[in-house]
């Protein structure tokens, strides 16, 4: 792993940063996860062996992809994503605690490389909030399904919008608003779809049950019920039941 280490600090060090100069915005800026790059580094290895092992015994239909909301589908919600595996051959790349600019750099290190899904999930930009503005995640998060086209051609996009977090007010709250109202921008017909149903998470005073998330964020297992719920008709539009 150290080579793989060294590799991924020297692309920090002159591609990310002559970019940034050009651009700006960190989000669309293909980087590893700096803070805890051995870690991530492992992880991100081991999804990309998992990955390719799986597409060469089932070829993936389905690909979910995003931050720790995506990567703990699969042990939150078990039963749930056994079931899309079963089905669809489905393949989770969410890793917890990426941005919009660590999708980036995975895609273009290998991930997904040779697949060919028929729809891509789409979610993230939750942990730009802080980092960055709507405006900015939104061109990142422009710059992934580009770069998702590239690599998977033929595939559908659901562009699934930022899930609310935190209290209603907070910047959390505020700031995922603002950028769910830019990304329906991105949905082109045929080829990108924007699928909204952060509401259903909610409460009619607008909080957020800590029996859905207790942290304000991450789902727990009733979440990711809400969650495979409001998936399934599309997940049906093009994988009909009775065609299965």
């Amino acid at each position: 792993m150290t080579v793989f280490v060294a590799q991924y600090k020297m692309s920090a060090a002159y591609g990310a940063d002559s970019a940034l100069a050009v651009t700006g915005n960190t989000a669309i800026v293909p980087v590893p996860r700096m803070d805890k790059l051995p870690q991530w580094t492992a992880n991100f290895e081991g999804r990309l062996h998992y990955a390719e092992k799986a597409n060469n015994a089932s070829p993936a239909q389905v690909i979910f992809d995003g931050d720790s909301i995506t990567d703990y589908f699969r042990d939150r919600a078990r039963e749930i994503w056994q079931t899309y595996e079963a089905r669809y051959h489905a393949i989770d790349f969410g890793i917890s605690g990426d941005k919009t600019e660590n999708l980036l750099y995975r895609l273009d290190h290998g991930q997904a490389k040779g697949m060919h899904p028929r729809l891509i999930f789409l979610m993230i930009g939750h942990n730009n909030i802080m980092h960055n503005t709507p405006a900015q995640i939104f061109d990142g998060v422009s710059a992934i399904i580009k770069k998702y086209q590239e690599v998977c051609p033929d595939a559908v996009v659901i562009l699934q919008a930022t899930f609310p977090s935190k209290e209603p007010g907070s910047k959390y709250r505020t700031s995922i608003a603002a950028l769910n109202q830019l990304l329906p921008k991105l949905a082109l017909k045929g080829r990108v779809i924007y699928s909204d149903f952060g509401d259903k998470f909610l409460s009619p005073d607008g909080t957020i049950s800590k029996e859905v998330m207790p942290d304000g964020t991450h789902p727990t297992a009733q979440g990711y019920k809400i969650w495979a719920a409001a998936i399934q008709p599309i997940l049906d539009q093009y994988f009909p039941p009775s065609a299965q």
